[in-house]
This record gives structure tokens, C-alpha cells and sequence, in this order.
């Protein structure tokens, strides 16, 4: 497993926000912004060249991919805007959206528009039966989760659109101390590549971006216990189809169209956790658990992603934890730590790890 090390320092420039209250059932919140990014290393590289590195028209590694770490200033402005609908009490609408430029210093053939977004429509208070949910949502995003890119990181990213049908039985009171939840959900993801500013003439001195098209299947079974009201613990299990209809797989920059069914997997994440109140102002969560992972295909012990081979199966350890403390009435600290992992866009299996101080 690569090591990719990149310096950020991030300063908020500007941000204006405006707020415009319609009546009291539609209000929407606008806001404008921008923020300066430094990054030492904004191609994730690690100083060393692979021989397989792809090239331009002249037989010259991309910058992307020779093994310098280059760094850049890098600009954000940005236009968001958020609101709700007002569908009355039964079906709650709510909506965001923001538009934004990534505007490199030097490397401006990376320059490109992010579309973020949201809309969803939840049931609301008496729609269904108690204990039952169903929500719709929509989203589109800029940062989407892949190997070769740190999570929130400038560096190039692709565009995707989520959409994801979800229910089940949320929260059902089986006694006074435990409550069961079974939630199904189905989505679909559709990968838009990148909304590049840059001219034509420079579409040889960048990579190709992969991502797949695909459907989610999934369950997700939650067992919760109160043991006394400091304590609570649960049982969880999350089973995931992964079903890759399209797109292009690939690694290292190279993009590989034959996109067939040796991408499929089934997902198990059976895990443990609780939460401890120590005090009205002082609160712990944590839990832990196995994610694995199989191909569907399983006719042979190892399947190709791009030009890399991987096992037919894979298993990791995940787990997260969190504490925070009520100061007083206007402030509070938190700390949290995570470890997950995930199917990134172009098929192949991401383990993240974050750490975080509020």
C-alpha cells in the first residue's frame, strides 16, 4: 500500500450569507464564498516513476504521473443556495445546491466546475405507519470517494449522481429496552467525469478520469439495547450488492472501457457498538466490525481492475469513535476518529481513515 503525504493550508477568504424568508414555510438560504487552497502534492505522487506511467503525443510521462511532487495555489469560489419546499406536513421536501470552480495557479489545464447538490423527499408525521419510513433522494457530487485522491483534497475528482430509493422498519419497539430497524435500499450511480474549463488543446497533458455506472442493493438489520440510562449497545449488520452496468475501470490514470460483470460484489459489514453518558455534557460512541468483500464472478481466485489484479476477496477492519462535551451554552468540543471502507467510483475497494477535532 502506497503512502501519499500533501500539505494543505486552507484559509476562508470570504463568506457572505444571505437569507431570504419567503413566509414561513419557504425560506431559502443563499450563501457566496471562496477559499484559497496551497497543496504540495496535487497529484498524490510519491516520488517514484512507474514504468507504466502513461504518456502524451511526445512520449513524455504526464506531470500527473512522473513521480514530482507538484504543488499549487488553488482557488474555490463558490454559490450555494438551500431551501424546503412546502408540501405540508405528510411528505417533508427538502433541497441544496452549489456551484463552484477549482482554478489551479499554475496547472490550469486541471481547472474545472464542481455541481454539488441535493433533493429529497422524506415522509412526514402521519404518512405512514409508526415505526415505518421511505425517503428519496438525488444527489450530485464533486467529491466523490476514489483511491488515487484524498478525501476533500482539490486534486482531480469525479463528478457523480446518486439516486437512492430507501425504507423499512426504523426504530421498532420490541419492550422497553430494545428496538429493532431494518432498512432496504436501492440506488443508482452515473458517472459524469469531470466539467473541465480547459481548452481541447489540452486535453493531452491530462488523465482520464475512471468511474462506473452502477446499481446498490442493499440491507441494512440494527438491533439496539438500553441497558441503563447511561449505557446502550447494538448489534448491526449491512449487506450490499454491487451491480457495475457501464463506465471504465482503471488505475494509475489508465482507463480501461471493458467494464463486465468480474466487477459485481457482495458486501458483509456485521459490526458492535454503544454509547456511554457520562454526564448530560459529557458523551462517548464508538463500534467496530469486518468488512468483507467478494467478487460475484468467483470462477477464479484473483479478477483484473484496470491494470492491476486483485483477490477474489477481500476483508479490513473498520471501526469509528467519537466523544464530545458540552462547555457551556455557546460552545462545545468533539473529537472522532474513523476507519471505513467502501467501493470507490471506478470499482475498486477504498479504505479511508479520517481524524477530527471540532
Amino acid at each position: 500500500m502506497n503512502c501519499f503525504k500533501s500539505c494543505k493550508f486552507s484559509p476562508l477568504l470570504a463568506l457572505v450569507g444571505l437569507s431570504l424568508c419567503q413566509n414561513a414555510a419557504a425560506q431559502v438560504i443563499y450563501s457566496v464564498g471562496t477559499q484559497q487552497v496551497y497543496d504540495s502534492n496535487i497529484f498524490l505522487e510519491d516520488d517514484k516513476l512507474s514504468t507504466s506511467a502513461p504518456v502524451d503525443q511526445d512520449g513524455n510521462a504526464f506531470e500527473q504521473a512522473d513521480g514530482d511532487l507538484n504543488g499549487d495555489f488553488i482557488s474555490n469560489p463558490y454559490l450555494s443556495l438551500a431551501g424546503k419546499v412546502p408540501t405540508g406536513s405528510k411528505i417533508v421536501t427538502n433541497y441544496n445546491a452549489k456551484l463552484g470552480f477549482i482554478l489551479y495557479n499554475e496547472n490550469t489545464q486541471q481547472n474545472r466546475v464542481t455541481v454539488d447538490g441535493t433533493f429529497a423527499v422524506s415522509a412526514g408525521e402521519n404518512l405512514l405507519p409508526k415505526y415505518w419510513t421511505f425517503s428519496f433522494s438525488d444527489t450530485m457530487s464533486s467529491q466523490a470517494g476514489a483511491v488515487g485522491v484524498a478525501q476533500g483534497s482539490a486534486a482531480q475528482q469525479g463528478q457523480i449522481n446518486i439516486a437512492t430509493i430507501s425504507g423499512g422498519l426504523n426504530a421498532y419497539r420490541l419492550n422497553e429496552s430494545n428496538a429493532f430497524s431494518n432498512l432496504f435500499n436501492v440506488s443508482r450511480q452515473d458517472f459524469l467525469d469531470q466539467f473541465n474549463l480547459s481548452s481541447s488543446n489540452n486535453n493531452d497533458q491530462r488523465l482520464t478520469i475512471p468511474g462506473v455506472d452502477s446499481y446498490t442493493y442493499g440491507m441494512n438489520t440494527r438491533l439496539d439495547h438500553t441497558i441503563d440510562s447511561k449505557w446502550s449497545v447494538f448489534l448491526a449488520n449491512t449487506v450490499n450488492y454491487f451491480d457495475v452496468t457501464g463506465g471504465s475501470s482503471g488505475d494509475g490514470g489508465v482507463a480501461n472501457a471493458n467494464v463486465d460483470s468480474n466487477l459485481d460484489r457482495v458486501n458483509i459489514s456485521p459490526s458492535v457498538g454503544g454509547s456511554y453518558a457520562a454526564s448530560t455534557r459529557l458523551q462517548f460512541t464508538g463500534s467496530t466490525g469486518i468488512d468483507y468483500s467478494r467478487f460475484a464472478n468467483s470462477g477464479d481466485n484473483t479478477t483484473s481492475i484496470g491494470t492491476a489484479t486483485q483477490d477474489q476477496t477481500q476483508s479490513s477492519f473498520f471501526y469509528g469513535g467519537s466523544s464530545s462535551y458540552i462547555v457551556s451554552s455557546r460552545a462545545s468540543l468533539g473529537v472522532n476518529i474513523l476507519q471505513s471502507a467502501g467501493t470507490d467510483i471506478n470499482g475498486g475497494r477504498l479504505l479511508s481513515r479520517s481524524f477530527g477535532v471540532n
